[in-house]
């Protein structure tokens, strides 16, 4: 044998050693018989594609596809196999039932009372569905029958002597008047309940108006979500520039210019009470000239000081050589002559009129 063939046929050995071991992973046995048979049920939570299939507790397939009916999209077609040259009855159940394991999976289990001889299930039939609750699961049904009615009577002896206490000759027991109190706590509770009810009744127009302003006053806000969200942004932006701005050299130059400013005021202040107390001089100058006193108040007031710088004034413009007398060359000046009908002649000492 060339060394070709025998690469070849271990090559062929190594392919069909890993067909077999993926078909053995998937549930498969390829050295057995194998037939697959169809079920469908309304709700399949728990089973799962490689959940067993069993009878009496001997696993004999798994299953191998779930998918929605397509006759009825409110159930679900399960397709399994069967390894082993098991025939079955046409009334075979396949029944879906829960584990006893701790993670509490579901799997199916076929019942049926004998073995098909003639007219059987074919390979790609479609079984009978069935289910069992977790409890059949436990016990058989025959089994449960007994337990509930063992668990009846035991109950009615119970209730019983409950009621043998509570009404019998011992009927003024702790136990019986337990019940009492229980009476009637549950004969105050349906008066709260009444008297609730009333309330509610009452009080509901109240209700369904307080209700409807609530709601208005909802639909107001989401109507000025708008100008809240302005408002909020506004508000955010003033407190960001309150928090970067430098509020400590901002006070202190706040102080300063008060500090000035009340400098200023004190100044003015000083040149207010200065003015004023010019004022008051004025005042008192004034109320002098008023009074005629000082030379520009006798000036003012009185006449005769007045007719005199009249007449004086008179004098000078008719006969300024009285008041003005000069020689370029040092000559003696000329005497004065008063005029005629001078009217200060009467007041000319004596001597200067000779």
């Amino acid at each position: 044998m060339s060394r070709e063939l025998k690469l070849g046929l271990l090559s062929l050995i190594i392919i069909a050693t890993a067909l077999w071991g993926y078909q053995y992973l998937k549930g498969k046995n390829i050295l057995h018989t194998v037939r697959t048979y169809k079920v469908v049920y309304d709700n399949v939570e728990g089973l799962e594609v490689s959940a067993p299939v069993e009878i009496n507790g001997f696993s004999i397939g798994s299953i191998q596809k779930i998918s929605l009916n397509p006759e009825n999209v409110k159930s679900m077609l399960i397709a399994f196999e069967v390894e082993g040259d098991y025939r079955f009855p046409k009334n075979t159940k396949a029944t879906l039932s829960t584990s006893n394991s701790l993670v509490g999976s579901k799997k199916i289990v076929l019942m049926f009372d004998d073995l098909c001889q003639t007219d059987c299930l074919e390979d790609g039939d479609r079984m009978i569905s069935a289910s069992r609750s977790i409890l059949e699961t436990i016990l058989p049904k025959e089994d449960l029958k007994n337990h509930l009615a063992i668990l009846r009577g035991e109950v009615g002896g119970i209730m019983d002597s409950v009621m043998s206490a509570a009404n019998g000759e011992n009927a003024d027991n702790s136990f019986a008047r337990s019940l009492r109190n229980m009476e009637i706590s549950m004969q105050n509770l349906a008066s709260l309940t009444s008297t609730m009810d009333k309330f509610t009744k009452a009080t509901y127009s109240d209700l369904e108006t307080t209700i409807s302003h609530m709601a208005n006053i909802t639909a107001s806000l989401e109507k000025s979500s708008g100008e809240i969200k302005s408002i909020m942004d506004n508000v955010n932006t003033i407190s960001n520039q309150v928090a970067q701005a430098d509020l400590g050299e901002t006070i202190n130059k706040t102080d300063e210019t008060f500090n000035k400013t009340n400098a200023l005021l004190t100044d003015l202040q000083s040149s207010v009470a200065q003015v004023n107390g010019s004022f008051t001089k004025i005042d008192g100058i004034l109320s002098d000239i008023e009074n005629g006193e000082g030379t520009i108040g006798k000036f003012m007031k009185d006449e005769t000081l007045y007719q005199n710088m009249n007449l004086l004034m008179q004098d000078f413009r008719l006969h300024p050589k009285r008041y003005v007398r000069f020689s370029v060359f040092g000559r003696k000046g000329k005497a004065y002559e008063y005029p005629e009908g001078d009217p200060g002649f009467d007041e000319i000492p004596k001597e200067e009129k000779e």
